[in-house]
């Protein structure tokens, strides 16, 4: 059964990135021919997994730009967990909601298709994305990402969540803080205790070890995707990033 998808466009473009490009939104950086969020949409298209695609930021803006007449364009709002509740609104019509943000042009259908044939328990409420280092490096050269090395290797975080739909109704509170906390590892982990802290300073945490935690703590059944796909991980803010993923994506449609 097809999910729907909710894409966060609303970001502005703010430095560093804003030196490569004019455009109001981050979503509407030009990349290899297309607005950036245009190669999410795509992607999305691709998928045999999806169904329908809502599109949260400036409405009138992304509609003008963004091609698709099925798509669901929503009004942003000041923050990403109010964006995420807002598209979930416009597309409540399965009970899990996939949740992506429209700066990772190097998403595929593939990938797609790939986490969410993985998500099979239906009583996981959170299913999110991590890719490991060796993978991106793998595929990508001179590609910088913010890492975190557990028991189980070295991380970082997918730009894709299968959620259920009312996850964020229950969950306000500390799926906001998570966010605004993403890309400090270390305070992130503040989240889950001090003896969850002890074990990532001596490498012995484990994702399982942090799965039971949230568990414990929150009452919240998540589960990590280890994704074989590095698209998935590599989201362009920086002007480093875009100029490789310009050419990454020109060499494609070489």
């Amino acid at each position: 059964m097809a999910v729907d998808a909710v894409i966060l466009a609303g970001a502005l473009n703010k430095p560093p990135l804003s030196a490569v490009s004019g455009e109001l939104l981050e979503a509407l950086i030009p990349v290899a021919g297309r607005p950036m969020v245009q190669w999410v949409v795509d992607a999305l298209r691709e998928s045999n997994s999806v169904g329908r695609i809502a599109i949260v930021g400036p409405a009138e803006e992304l509609r003008s730009r963004v091609a698709g007449e099925d798509l669901v364009f929503v009004n942003s709002s000041d923050t990403i967990l109010n964006n995420v509740k807002r598209g979930l609104s416009a597309v409540r019509s399965s009970q899990k909601v996939l949740v992506v943000t429209a700066d990772i042009p190097l998403l595929t259908g593939e990938a797609v298709d790939d986490f969410l044939r993985r998500c099979t328990d239906d009583s996981v409420q959170l299913y999110y994305s991590v890719v490991r280092k060796d993978a991106i490096d793998a595929a990508f050269d001179n590609i910088t990402r913010t890492y975190v090395t557990i028991k189980d290797g070295t991380f970082t975080g997918g730009n894709i969540l299968l959620l259920d739909s009312d996850v964020f109704d229950k969950y306000s509170d500390v799926i906001d803080r998570a966010i605004s906390l993403r890309k400090k590892p270390l305070e992130l982990g503040m989240l889950l205790g001090l003896r969850c802290i002890i074990k990532y300073f001596f490498r012995q945490l484990s994702i399982a070890d942090i799965e039971e935690r949230v568990y414990r703590v929150l009452g919240l059944k998540g589960k990590a995707i280890v994704s074989e796909y590095p698209g998935i991980g590599v989201d362009v803010d920086k002007p480093e990033d875009y100029v490789r993923v310009v050419d990454i994506l020109t060499s494609r449609r070489v």
